[in-house]
């Protein structure tokens, strides 16, 4: 049977679909507003969740591509109300089911596939049905190792970001709409989480603070007080917070919008307050290839925007955090006697003897956040490399990889071959993210829906170019 997807609603009415969209989101925040300052605390856990994933459900069905936008909202913000809501309750909730407003929001997109699974199956799909392969195997030795319920928390973790680059890949025929929301998003969430990063390490907000206690983070992410801890936004921890404005960043390139060039200062502040030197390599990498990548103008003003955020970006946050950034970077010259550096380069050598004394794997639950469901404590893996294998297996692994081969030797030449400024600054954030991979897992979580989402854009370009003929 020949099925194909829809081609695009016509436009004229786009406008007035993202006013309902905007219309249906401020609604949400009034009551729950309402809920906040009335103490209506337990209604208002149990209304967000419900609530956030009515208005994705809407626009997937109404307004698919607009549903990816509001995606990345819903997993922006949503940290922040469960804190907002833990303060105003009087009390940190480790269960709170606010945290599974994102699972069910990005969940909505697992109809695309199988609606669509007639052109799924075909080469199209192929990077993405091999990656499935290796989770679904890690997933049958999680269950076996660690019990179903762990195993499957982390297969929504590493499944939902292939998934929702299934959705992106599978409205190829909207690209155009696709650049426009993707843009739009991230210009504004870098602008937003930026200026509130700041804002966060200069002010120590009482329910960010109570949060860092109550989490027991302070450990990794430092004091409670202003000034005393690594920046992280309306984000979970320092760590996504700062992986998501290295790939921010990037991806504002080649962006003309005011909001993007406001953007850039804000988020390069924020980015060194995070003080995740990893985050630091990633931008840099990914700053190298674009200026190797683009041409003419525009690398012209990707250098000038370069040279003007590093000028007011290192000034202004040396200002705020003291010496703490400048003493950060000074450890890049004495990277072999950092106890950071020598704790990694030993926890690699140990994880890749494992690994080959471990073909089966752990299985998936094993590490992360769902260790916890099982074993009671996060279980963190410093190389998402060696995680690969520790968790899917060799198998696993195998066919994890080679999809992401196969994606990467698609998408590469498709900016260049279509004259596509975005499809190349898709494929550069995806690429950022490999080079992230160095120090944790990048491919589950809100970093793996990150990295799927501009790797499935940069595919879509190939296909919306008619460049599928190609290798």
């Amino acid at each position: 049977m020949n099925v194909t997807v829809p081609a695009p609603r016509a436009h004229p009415r786009d406008r007035q679909a993202a006013l309902a969209a905007a219309a249906a989101v401020l609604a949400v925040v009034a009551v729950l507003a309402t809920g906040l300052l009335t103490g209506w605390t337990a209604f208002v856990k149990l209304f967000y969740p419900l609530a956030a994933v009515g208005v994705g459900g809407w626009l997937y069905m109404t307004r698919p591509v607009l549903y990816v936008g509001y995606t990345w909202g819903v997993w922006f913000v949503t940290p922040f109300v469960r804190r907002l809501v833990d303060f105003a309750a009087g009390g940190f909730d480790a269960t709170s089911p606010i945290m599974v407003a994102p699972l069910l929001v990005t969940g909505l997109a697992v109809f695309s596939p199988l609606r669509y699974w007639a052109i799924l199956k075909g080469p199209i799909g192929q990077p993405i049905r091999l990656c499935a392969f290796g989770v679904a195997f890690g997933y049958l030795i999680g269950v076996a190792r660690v019990g179903a319920f762990s195993a499957t928390f982390a297969l929504l973790e590493w499944g939902l970001p292939l998934v929702f680059g299934a959705h992106v890949l599978l409205l190829w025929k909207s690209y155009p709409e696709q650049v426009r929301t993707l843009r739009t998003t991230f210009a504004w969430s870098v602008l937003l989480t930026g200026v509130y990063g700041i804002v966060q390490y200069v002010t120590a907000p009482s329910w960010d603070m109570a949060w860092l206690v109550g989490s027991g983070m302070t450990s990794s992410m430092g004091s409670p007080v202003a000034r005393g801890f690594r920046a992280f936004s309306t984000l979970n921890s320092t760590g996504t917070f700062a992986f998501f404005l290295a790939s921010g960043l990037i991806a504002l390139a080649g962006s003309r919008s005011v909001v993007a060039k406001l953007a850039a200062v804000p988020g390069a502040v924020a980015l060194l307050l995070t003080l995740v030197r990893a985050s630091w390599v990633g931008v840099a990498v990914g700053a190298l290839l674009l200026v190797r990548r683009l041409q003419g103008p525009i690398r012209r003003r990707l250098v000038i925007a370069l040279v003007v955020g590093a000028g007011l970006g290192v000034p202004l946050s040396g200002s705020l955090g003291g010496d703490a950034v400048g003493s950060r970077m000074q450890t890049f010259g004495s990277i072999e006697q950092d106890n950071s550096f020598r704790s990694r380069l030993a926890f690699t050598g140990i994880a890749a003897r494992n690994v080959l004394t471990n073909p089966i794997g752990e299985g998936l639950g094993g590490t992360g956040t769902a260790a916890k469901l099982s074993g009671g404590s996060v279980v963190v893996f410093d190389n998402g490399y060696m995680n690969l294998p520790h968790t899917l297996g060799w198998l696993g692994a195998l066919l994890y990889g080679v999809g992401l081969w196969v994606a990467f030797r698609r998408a590469w030449p498709v900016g260049k071959a279509a004259g596509d400024v975005f499809a190349t600054v898709a494929v550069v954030v995806a690429a950022v993210y490999l080079v992230l991979l160095a120090f944790t897992n990048v491919l589950s979580g809100i970093a793996g829906l990150t990295m799927w989402a501009f790797l499935a854009s940069a595919l879509a370009a190939r296909e919306y170019h008619g460049l599928d003929g190609s290798p």
